[in-house]
């Protein structure tokens, strides 16, 4: 949906290290951050874009709250 869009992603530096903190394990190593990637990131994504369907040629910077809650910008 992004590319059909036009749509370009930029990562706040908060948002790596969230993700690179909570899939990284112990025990697994970096197993989990697949896992990790896909809850936070893609879940919160598809849930922005279907709350903002029409929007189209845009820059969306995405960021994260001390809670782990995803958050976009336009």
């Amino acid at each position: 949906g992004f590319a059909k869009r036009n749509l370009k992603i930029v990562f706040t530096e908060r948002v790596v290290a969230h993700i690179a903190k909570v899939g990284f394990h112990e025990k697994y190593g970096a197993r989990p951050l697949q896992r990790a990637v896909e809850d936070i990131i893609v879940k919160g994504l598809a849930k922005w874009l279907l709350e903002n369907p029409k929007l189209e040629n845009q820059q969306l910077n995405v960021d994260i709250d001390e809670n782990g809650v995803l958050a976009v910008m336009v």
